[in-house]
């Protein structure tokens, strides 16, 4: 048998202080550490790893019977360091984040495409963000017209966008970035937009960005 796991990677994650890695859905984190650990004990060998925007997916094949019914957990000494920094790492990225969307859009608020939890606690953890914002579109038709918690932003669809030009677009997804980017280049060329990245980097895009395949 094989096996197939994607989880937020934990560790580097902590070291960038990313906001959204904490959400409620999730009871129990992971780095490759513990992940292999926990299937190792169950009889898996991993046969393929990567990290790639903060998710890690590992792979692994079933060997024989699992060498135990009780995981005896392992500990990465690495692990509690990177958590006394993320705090800080947290604080210096909303601030960073909050000085860079005041430079973009210093005359006139931008518009956040995507509503998912990472927006929510973005506006939550530094609600000085909601000010920069003049509204939230998303193209999931289960969140159109409901609101965004502890804000009073209705998310929008995205086709509010023909009527706007020369303004600039935070994207704020890291898993669905290029497929955004890909529409708004394509659907929205000639409306002159400023794509903004916020996470995992803050960048203004230059139109020679290329999206990954």
């Amino acid at each position: 048998a094989v096996l197939i796991l994607e989880t937020p990677e934990l560790s580097g994650n902590l070291k960038e202080g990313c906001y959204a890695l904490f959400y409620h859905q999730h009871l129990m984190y992971f780095d490759a550490f513990s992940l292999e650990n926990v299937v190792r004990k169950f009889g898996f060998t991993v046969i393929d790893k990567t990290i790639d925007n903060g998710n890690l997916r590992l792979v692994a094949r079933k060997l024989g019977e699992k060498t135990s019914k009780k995981i005896s957990y392992e500990k990465d000494p690495v692990v509690p360091e990177k958590l006394k920094d993320y705090r800080s790492a947290l604080d210096r990225y909303l601030k960073q984040a909050e000085l860079f969307l005041e430079e973009s859009c210093r005359e006139e608020r931008c518009i956040c495409y995507g509503a998912g939890g990472g927006t929510t606690l973005l506006f939550h953890l530094n609600p000085r963000l909601k000010d920069l914002v003049e509204r939230v579109v998303d193209s999931s038709v289960n969140k159109i017209g409901k609101k965004i918690g502890g804000t009073s932003f209705i998310i929008q669809d995205p086709a509010v966008l023909a009527d706007l030009f020369d303004r600039n677009i935070v994207i704020n997804s890291i898993e669905y970035f290029d497929e955004i980017y890909r529409v708004l280049h394509e659907q929205y060329e000639e409306h002159n937009f400023c794509h903004l990245r916020i996470t995992p980097t803050l960048e203004k895009l230059k139109s020679s960005y290329t999206v990954r395949k």
